[in-house]
């Protein structure tokens, strides 16, 4: 199919709302790779579209509709009644015939009323769908925005992954191992940021109401992100061998947050099997980014031939925060947990 730059523009709302055809939906990714004019326009649309996000519509009970349209009927009939006793009271005042004005009137109300109450039932939900719907693919779209990225530092660094470098003997989460130095695993990707491969809003979720990105006039002064709050995303624990970066599966590279992990510390009551991210809670999912530079929704945390979870190291079920990946096409990703990421401090750990 022949498109043309008018296709694209009226395609682009389509995209952002998750409303849109598998062939149309490539060639538009194809053309927000290419062409970057088109990639701002995209980026301007997804923050008009932001204050979705922010809008929570209330849970309607159960059969709310039905109850709105008896109580309406019975409203009714109650009018009716009190109208006809008022009007043969009149009538036998005055001998006037009963006009039905009010009662007519009083119907269209309750008309209306009652196609308030349905649109309540029916398009709050839809509208909360919509809102997880955009979210989702503004996630996708941060997540191609950081894969374009690595590209690019990849051709500048002979292939090699952003990679800020092993600090001997500490951890990567924050408390758990108390005699060790924290290195927080985001200062690997952070580089993207710093080099000016990615922008700071790539690496906050949509979802994530508490996400920030940093400003552009303290990248300087950082060697990681300033605080948990400006990176979304778990990423590919780089503190074992080198992953394999053309396996027969592509490795899970980055994603939405690791639910196993909560405020820097890990929480052994959550299920690594059945957990997904929590940032798309009502979409019960994540999007993952993998090493060949694709990006996908993944329903289950599982994935592959190898049927690779993305949260754990192997099959490891508890952490101090200090385990690394099995083998190197073990997609084990971890939270960052920059606790001050000035580049003073990162020194002093090395």
């Amino acid at each position: 199919m022949t498109r043309d730059k008018r296709d694209r523009e009226r395609l682009l709302l389509d995209f952002h709302l998750d409303r849109i055809g598998d062939e149309d939906r490539e060639w538009i990714e194809a053309e927000l790779l290419r062409d970057a004019e088109f990639r701002t326009k995209s980026d301007r649309l997804g923050d008009a579209l932001r204050p979705l996000d922010y809008f929570t519509p209330a849970t309607q009970p159960t059969g709310l509709a039905d109850r709105v349209l008896r109580a309406i009927e019975q409203r009714r009939l109650a009018k009716d009644v009190d109208a006809d006793a008022s009007t043969s009271r009149s009538g036998l005042a005055t001998g006037e015939g009963y006009q039905p004005r009010l009662r007519f009137r009083m119907r269209e109300i309750l008309a209306v009323a009652a196609s308030i109450a349905l649109l309540v039932a029916v398009a709050l939900p839809a509208v909360g769908n919509l809102r997880s719907r955009v979210r989702r693919t503004m996630c996708a779209s941060n997540l191609g925005s950081i894969s374009r990225g690595v590209a690019l530092y990849q051709q500048a660094s002979a292939g090699s992954l952003p990679f800020a470098g092993l600090v001997r003997e500490a951890a990567w989460l924050p408390g758990a191992a108390r005699s060790r130095p924290l290195a927080s695993n985001s200062r690997h990707v952070y580089r993207l940021v710093k080099l000016s491969f990615a922008e700071p809003k790539d690496f906050v979720c949509p979802a994530d109401h508490d996400g920030q990105p940093m400003r552009a006039d303290e990248l300087a002064d950082y060697d990681d992100f300033a605080g948990p709050n400006n990176v979304s995303y778990a990423s590919l624990n780089l503190a074992g061998e080198h992953p394999n970066t053309r396996p027969p599966t592509p490795i899970a590279y980055m994603s939405d947050a690791n639910p196993l992990f909560v405020n820097g510390r890990f929480d052994a009551k959550v299920d690594p099997s059945k957990a997904n991210s929590r940032n798309h809670p009502r979409a019960a999912g994540q999007s993952v980014l993998y090493l060949d530079g694709s990006v996908r929704w993944l329903t289950s945390p599982v994935y592959g031939a190898k049927r690779d979870n993305l949260w754990l190291a192997g099959d490891r079920r508890a952490y101090v925060g200090i385990e690394i990946p099995v083998s190197d096409d073990d997609a084990f990703l971890i939270p960052g947990c920059p606790a001050e990421g000035r580049a003073e401090s990162v020194r002093s750990l090395q």
